[in-house]
């Protein structure tokens, strides 16, 4: 049987959220109390979905993929309870967790003064780069 892919953004309320997870690693939800403040928001969310990301409100997201220890989301949810903003990311059991982007290299800008006449290097693209550095 194919795995459903569903994956749900949730953005938090302050306070308790009403969910009761596993110690497994990567989180996964055991139980959806009644007092889940957005049940009728969100009415596909159920049981054994699993917590792939959880965005701070500062920004910093916490990735379930790069997680040891099972308890660190719970820890994490409970220390940010009267947060607002934070965004719990939940996918279907077997769906693939989201890994952190890889960080793009800045190009090294290089600034240089230049005596008139040839510059005795080829440049080459829209963006130039230097292609090839020509002795005299």
């Amino acid at each position: 049987k194919p795995v459903e892919q569903m994956a749900l953004e949730i953005v938090l309320p302050p306070g308790s959220i009403g969910l009761v997870f596993s110690k497994a690693s990567p989180p996964q939800i055991k139980q959806i109390k009644e007092t889940f403040p957005l049940l009728e928001m969100h009415p596909e969310l159920q049981p054994e979905m699993i917590v792939d990301t959880l965005t701070l409100e500062d920004g910093t997201v916490h990735y379930a993929s790069e997680c040891d220890d099972p308890t660190q989301f719970i820890k994490l949810l409970k220390e940010n309870k009267d947060s607002d903003g934070r965004v719990m990311r939940v996918i279907m059991p077997g769906m693939d967790l989201t890994t952190r982007p890889e960080e793009e290299e800045e190009a090294e800008e290089v600034f240089a003064t230049v005596p008139p006449g040839s510059l005795g290097f080829i440049i080459d693209g829209e963006l130039p780069v230097v292609q090839a550095i020509v002795d005299d």
